[in-house]
């Protein structure tokens, strides 16, 4: 019986997939950038301030209940990333009913990112332009940069017209979508940051400054990890990709 697996040759790889960080592609990509976004930068700076705070003076303050409520609410909002817009809504590897999509779209606005349209959108053209100028990840800008610095510069003309051409239909038809889309901000500032703030201190007589700094950490750790797979898995490893 013949053998499944492929051998790939590094050296016919090459020319492929140029992974290397050229001064031409630096410069052209400092061309294409239409500077900072100051409003990300401000809320990064922001919650990773308070969280570093809390870490270091409040992390023996909460009540034990308030770390176990954090640590579900830690998976509860990084499910609707991992198995919301990641896995449904962008690769569309299963299939999902409307209870389980609402579901998924309640955990995904209490992580506090942007609208599933936007999320997908940008993974779809990163999964078809890795690593390239069109990538609005790209890591051969540097490791940070994947982490945290394409939030805090706008998309350059190139990611804005690629971004023009990847097919969201599905989104556009999907009215959950359509309805955390158009409702975002409210449902970010109820899910992310109002109620895991509230339940500890209704529940169990938590202090509000308290109960403020815990669900700062709890999202600012489900941004790191979800980031981490942009920096972390793109900068380490090899890359034995074929045709």
């Amino acid at each position: 019986m013949a053998s499944n697996t492929v051998i790939v040759d590094e050296n016919q790889m090459k020319g492929q997939h140029d992974y290397t960080r050229t001064e031409e592609k630096i410069v052209e990509t400092q061309k294409n950038r239409r500077g900072y976004n100051f409003v990300a930068i401000f809320h990064l700076v922001l919650f990773h301030s308070l969280s570093i705070y809390f870490l270091l003076f409040k992390l023996t303050a909460p009540q034990w209940q308030t770390y176990l409520w954090n640590a579900f609410y830690f998976f509860f909002s990084g499910f609707g990333v991992s198995a919301g817009v990641h896995r449904l809504w962008a690769h569309k590897t299963y299939k999902a009913k409307t209870p389980l999509k609402i579901l998924l779209a309640i955990c995904f606005a209490a992580s506090g990112q942007e609208t599933i349209r936007y999320w997908v959108r940008d993974h779809r053209i990163h999964h078809k332009f890795s690593e390239t100028e069109a990538d609005p990840y790209d890591v051969r800008r540097g490791f940070f940069y994947a982490h945290f610095g394409w939030l805090a510069t706008k998309k350059s003309p190139l990611i804005l017209e690629k971004g023009r051409s990847i097919d969201i239909s599905d989104l556009k038809n999907c009215p959950i979508v359509s309805f955390h889309d158009k409702h975002y901000q409210v449902l970010r500032l109820i899910l992310c940051f109002a109620l895991p703030t509230t339940v500890p201190v209704y529940f169990w007589g938590e202090d509000w400054w308290i109960a403020f700094l815990f669900n700062a950490l709890r999202f600012v750790l489900v941004l790191n990890a979800v980031f981490s797979l942009n920096s972390f898995g793109h900068s380490m490893g090899s890359r034995p990709y074929d045709t």
